[in-house]
């Protein structure tokens, strides 16, 4: 599984193989670059040092600076542009996460916590850059480096080089040892972080029920403890990293004090030189060197992996809202719904339900609550698909129609009105930043909201507070419908707006509208009678069955 994980996440770097190709090539002359640099170190210890010979020693420091500064000048140049490679396949992989996002089906949003989600799209694709920016830049680069080294080594004395390659099954075995082990520690940090995050997220959204409830000492005592298991479990990794680290120095350090004893003891007896020797040493630390990055990477690339797992998950999930279509159509507020039966499990809300919403006629929709009014909403808006029956727009099936172009022509506001942090223009205009001003009021004025607007300090440009705290429920729900009308939509739903709205304001909203000229599709749902009244057709929704009471001469003219 994580292994064909990898290869998926390798596809997004197609367009890239070249560049990458080319980077690994610098990367392998960058370490040929640091092949001289041993050699001449023998030279001057064997030679130019002896002989007293100082034009030489200075001509030696000379090129072992000039392959040592292009040597990093390289480097350098590669990094750059393999970070500059990382950063585009994040955002891509960020591009594609947000578009299945919202294919996702409405009930996978109500079931999957938020803050496993946000750690999804923000932390997981983050460890992710930063593994495949490690590996890239880092471990790559010191891997070749590495090779070469070896390769220095055995040219420079094979005796001592054979004494020092004895480590390297020893290094492996340890790396692989550390490296399933440092696997749990990741995972189990991951999770922790997870936790705290969701904790944070939920702190922050239901401020108002911990106080409501007199929960301030239940909620910060549990924030505390998912504090102190990450406090915990983030120290747990740190020192197990520290440990890997620390084991794999001391196997270094033996090495070295290995060579300095069997070096030490072949100049006594004549077999090496000082000069030899200390190119060898040289050269050992260079490879020392890039063992300790390619060590410090191996984290990194286990919490990429981890993180890569998740968000393959994430993108593998086969569930679709159930409409692909892609015909765009000029949405003249026609709906129609027929022969329709739909379950969110096994027992059926809605049973063989039939309903036709005309262009200009105001429909209402009735019943108790719990009844399934909102659930007709959520099947129009294509939200869900009905087991049976089908549903179109102006004529056309929904399974033909472009769903998202098709909710560009309806105007939604739900039971409990969305607004968000920030003026009430943004909130208005959301989703359409560049409307004019004269739209934004005109569609204010309509929703009975502009009074009230102007009268703020700020007026349009008021801070509304989070989930527009500083606004009462009924100014909520105008913002709300003033935002849905202000793009002139053919279809207006309004869901339950007694919430909010009291029976008198809902009747000079709609006949606001009918004043101004606003004929549109309208869809009214509620449990009272006496707000539904004013509508041109009326059903009534009852177990599970939608039920025309009543229907206007005009309303049922229309077509």
């Amino acid at each position: 599984m994580s292994q064909s994980n990898w290869l998926k996440y390798v596809k997004f770097f197609r367009q890239h193989y070249l560049t990458l190709i080319v980077c690994a090539i610098a990367s392998a002359v960058q370490s040929f670059a640091l092949l001289p640099i041993a050699l001449l170190i023998r030279r001057a210890f064997d030679e130019a040092i002896p002989a007293k010979n100082l034009r030489l020693l200075v001509t030696i420091g000379v090129i072992i600076f000039v392959a040592s500064f292009a040597s990093e000048a390289l480097n350098l140049i590669v990094k750059y542009r393999i970070l500059t490679i990382t950063k585009l396949i994040t955002q891509r992989l960020r591009h594609e996460l947000l578009d299945r996002f919202y294919t996702l089906p409405r009930h996978y949003h109500g079931e999957a916590e938020a803050g496993r989600l946000h750690a999804s799209l923000v932390q997981d694709t983050e460890r992710l850059d930063v593994a495949s920016s490690a590996f890239l830049s880092l471990f790559l680069p010191a891997f070749f480096a590495a090779i070469v080294l070896l390769g220095v080594l055995a040219f420079l004395n094979v005796f001592l080089f054979a004494a020092v390659f004895a480590i390297v099954p020893v290094l492996f075995l340890l790396n692989r040892a550390m490296s399933i082990s440092l696997k749990k520690y990741v995972k189990a940090f991951h999770k922790s972080f997870e936790t705290f995050s969701k904790g944070v997220l939920f702190l922050l959204q239901m401020i108002d029920l911990v106080k409501l409830q007199a929960s301030e000492r239940f909620e910060i005592g549990r924030q505390k403890a998912n504090i102190e298991d990450l406090r915990q479990r983030s120290s747990a990794l740190v020192r197990r990293q520290h440990l890997y680290l620390g084991a794999q120095n001391t196997i270094i350090v033996l090495a070295g004090i290995c060579l300095l004893i069997i070096g030490g003891w072949a100049i006594s007896v004549g077999r090496m030189t000082v000069g030899d020797l200390l190119s060898f040493y040289v050269a050992l630390a260079l490879l020392s060197n890039q063992v300790k990055t390619i060590s410090a990477t191996i984290p990194q690339l286990i919490t990429g992996h981890e993180s890569l797992d998740t968000l393959v998950s994430f993108l593998g999930i086969e569930e679709t809202t159930g409409y692909a279509g892609s015909q765009q159509i000029k949405f003249e507020g026609q709906i129609t719904i027929s022969n329709v039966t739909f379950a969110y499990q096994e027992d059926p809300v809605l049973k063989n339900v039939d309903l036709v919403i005309k262009p200009g006629c105001l429909t209402a929709i009735k019943g108790v609550s719990g009844a399934g009014k909102t659930t007709i909403v959520n099947l129009i808006l294509g939200f869900y698909r009905p087991q049976t029956g089908q549903l179109l727009a102006d004529g056309h099936e929904f399974d033909v129609l472009d769903l998202a172009h098709l909710r560009s022509h309806i105007g939604v506001v739900p039971q409990d009105p969305v607004i968000f942090f920030g003026t009430v223009r943004e909130n208005i205009t959301y989703g359409y930043p560049d409307v004019g001003d004269d739209e934004m009021i005109r569609a204010a004025k309509l929703a009975l909201a502009h009074d009230f607007i102007a009268e703020f300090p700020d007026d349009y440009d008021t801070v509304v507070g989070e989930k527009g705290m500083r606004l009462s429920g009924g100014q909520r729900q105008r913002l709300a419908i003033a935002r849905a009308i202000m793009r002139r939509p053919s279809l207006l739903i309004l869901d339950e707006p007694t919430n909010h709205l009291d029976h008198e304001t809902i009747q000079k909203l709609l006949k606001n509208f009918e004043k101004n000229n606003e004929r549109r599709s309208t869809l009214l749902i509620s449990h009272q009678q006496s707000v539904v009244s004013a509508a041109q057709q009326i059903y009534t929704l009852e177990a599970g069955h939608l039920v025309l009471d009543s229907q206007s001469s005009l309303c049922s003219s229309l077509i």
